[in-house]
């Protein structure tokens, strides 16, 4: 036999519980990208924005980097699905840091979209 939780509930709590699963509350949310971040990486998409795929934080053993793929053009046998390019590295904790690492970002994720 299945039983509802909220039927288990005696009814004086059931008014209390209902303004409970109805509370809304207004969070403020922190952008993943500073305003400089940002322009960095619109003036780098622009002329390819409609075919970004996504943009995320990569890292090796010391530094961290910024990929991003594009839609690809070509469609020749020897070449992936997507376009990639590579950010210079920087030092971890020193960029990009409302990034998570490996994380896939859409422009929109970013603060980047239209």
């Amino acid at each position: 036999m299945l039983v509802k939780i909220k039927d288990m509930i005696k009814e004086e709590y059931k008014e209390y519980l209902d303004k409970f699963l109805d509370y809304e509350k207004e969070l403020e949310v922190k952008e993943v990208l500073t305003e400089e971040e940002k322009e960095y990486l619109i003036n780098i998409i622009k002329p390819f924005k409609d075919r970004v795929v996504h943009i995320r934080k990569g890292y090796d053993d010391a530094y961290e980097f910024i990929e991003i793929d594009f839609k690809s053009i070509r469609t020749d046998y020897y070449h992936s699905n997507n376009d990639r390019t590579y950010s210079p590295y920087f030092i971890p904790n020193t960029m990009f840091v409302g990034m998570k690492r490996d994380k896939e970002y859409t422009l929109e994720e970013l603060g980047l979209g239209e």
